[in-house]
């Protein structure tokens, strides 16, 4: 690998082997050079079978997924995630197990990483679950809690009240215990949803001080409301505690035709609030006609994610695209082969 020590800066091209790839140009303001690859991607990083090409004085070094990663970790951009949600069903599939047997394959096939969805039940044994998550080797950058703290922080039901604490602390000690940097949170919910938002608001700061004590930050989703909308509550909440940082959801935002709004509201913008989104789709119904849960995945509804990804862009957007959309059928089989082409699709997106 001798001629990767020229020390003059070249355009060159990271190449995961999924196909997928990151131009970099060396006199850009990060001043990457093919001499300072040595020093940043350890040799021990760079597999054997690296192959290397030359054209027009442009070079392309083909990488394993995870040393791709690594490069994109360093030049920031967008990571793209797949919730553990996606082959995960509540109540009757929420096993951790699973997160091991579909994990390597979902990383294998170019993903950044892992949001991990929470589970009540998890509750009792999260330090059986965190060793366990912990030691397979996926990367979990973050952990979404369970659903239904919100709502149970504002109960007048004492129980109710002490079990959406002990939820939200195990997800906390369950994102610490994976190194994760963000916690995602419902402040308000089901059945009541944003009702009762002034209560919800008074134990927010509580709410980020505990993530903050577990080195998380507190990142609010812009999930379904019934009085006001989801920006309004958000903004209510960034003013409450201008610490919490905000996720958007893509489902959730055109329900309430606010797709376009987020794009375009300044202030959600502003000190690199927004740093994940949720991706799923929307063609005007939350439920089929059982009522049972409708979910769409990417180019099955009417968002225009083209122009959705075009914005971020145009935003700087250099956070988490993580895909919801679940693949469990009716039986609980998972359709793998369905959630891989829809992280496809958002990686092309991407970049």
């Amino acid at each position: 690998m001798a001629w990767m020590r020229q020390a003059h800066p070249l355009l060159y091209t990271l190449c995961l082997l999924n196909h997928s790839c990151i131009v970099v140009d060396g006199l850009a303001p990060s001043m990457l050079t093919l001499k300072q690859i040595p020093s940043m991607l350890t040799l021990k990083q760079i597999p054997k079978t690296i192959c290397q090409s030359e054209s027009k004085g442009k070079r392309t070094l083909c990488l394993s997924n995870a040393a791709g990663r690594y490069y994109r970790g360093m030049n920031g951009g967008m990571q793209l995630l797949c919730s553990t949600g996606a082959f995960s069903r509540f109540p009757d599939i929420t096993d951790y197990q699973s997160i091991l047997r579909y994990g390597p394959e979902l990383e294998a096939g170019g993903v950044d990483g892992l949001e991990v969805m929470y589970f009540p039940d998890w509750t009792t044994d999260i330090e059986l679950v965190a060793a366990e998550l912990g030691a397979s080797g996926l990367r979990f950058p973050v952990v979404h809690a369970e659903k239904g703290i919100g709502p149970a922080l504002i109960s007048e039901q004492a129980e109710e009240w002490e079990r959406g604490w002990q939820w939200l602390e195990a997800g906390c000690r369950l994102g610490q215990a994976l190194a994760s940097s963000m916690l995602v949170f419902h402040l308000w919910g089901y059945p009541e949803f944003d009702e009762k938002l002034e209560r919800n608001l008074a134990v927010l700061g509580d709410c980020v001080s505990m993530a903050a004590q577990y080195g998380l930050e507190l990142s609010l989703e812009t999930v379904p409301c019934t009085s006001a909308d989801p920006l309004r509550n958000v903004r209510r909440a960034i003013e409450q505690d201008d610490r919490c940082l905000v996720t958007l959801d893509t489902e959730f935002l055109a329900l309430h035709a606010q797709v376009e709004a987020a794009l375009g509201a300044n202030w959600l913008w502003q000190e690199h609030r927004v740093r994940h989104i949720h991706i799923k789709d929307y063609d005007g119904m939350l439920y089929a006609a059982d009522n049972s849960r409708r979910y769409l995945h990417p180019g099955e509804g009417s968002i225009d994610f083209t122009h959705f990804f075009a914005a971020l862009k145009e935003r700087g957007f250099d956070g988490y695209i993580s895909l919801e959309s679940p693949v469990v059928g009716m039986d609980g089989t998972r359709d793998i082969a369905k959630l891989q082409r829809s992280l496809e699709r958002l990686r092309q997106y991407i970049l």
